[in-house]
């Protein structure tokens, strides 16, 4: 999926309009339709301020990912003191999950090597 369908879907999303978005993101209302349309790609800013908006990774806006991205406690405020113990929770809890799912594939190997 291309930048600009990404861009119109997370809009509609929200039920922005064109001219709604224009104005969070501080660009003409025209520019937000070449966007829609691939004919213009923002600069770096402008697409930093698109994914924080819509909290979702620039991967994900760049077509690069399906994974819409950003762990919420991490976006919300991992330059926080809150915003941190949050996030590095949350890393533990990922860190947890991944050794499980090692551990699950492990598994399936011995299986398949045993049979």
């Amino acid at each position: 999926m291309s930048f600009g369908s990404r861009l119109r879907q997370l809009r509609k999303e929200k039920n922005l309009r064109q001219s709604d978005l224009a104005s969070v993101i501080n660009v003409n209302r025209a520019t937000i339709g070449k966007y829609e349309t691939d004919e213009r790609f923002p600069d770096r800013k402008t697409l930093e301020n698109i994914a924080d908006y819509f909290q979702v990774s620039i991967d994900y806006l760049l077509g690069r990912t399906d994974m819409r991205g950003l762990n919420q406690a991490y976006y919300i405020g991992a330059d926080q003191e809150t915003g941190k113990e949050e996030s590095e929770a949350s890393i533990e809890n990922e860190t947890v999950t991944i050794k499980e799912l090692l551990a699950f594939v492990k598994d399936i190997r011995k299986k398949k090597e045993n049979k």
